[in-house]
């Protein structure tokens, strides 16, 4: 839809990869992965990339890892229970 205010999605990535320089790579991303895999606590959120981390911060940055969300999320069950 030419006149949309919602850009169809791969417009969106089409933009973010033309201002981060691309995506990254498996080698780069896996290891990482990996590592939050075999976390006993891993964060909600985690980004790969210090430009990923830049990009998400103005929106996230009171809670960039989720950890305030998760506090809360316990606390809600916690109450529930």
């Amino acid at each position: 839809m030419e006149n949309s205010p919602y850009p169809e999605p791969w417009d969106f990535l089409s933009r973010v990869i033309g201002n981060t320089g691309g995506v990254q790579a498996v080698e780069e991303v896996g290891p990482q992965i990996l590592d939050l895999l075999g976390r006993d606590n891993p964060p909600l959120r985690f980004q790969t990339a210090q430009w990923a981390r830049d990009f998400v911060a103005p929106k996230l940055s009171a809670d960039l890892d989720g950890k305030k969300v998760y506090e809360a999320s316990e606390a809600y069950i916690g109450l529930a229970g």
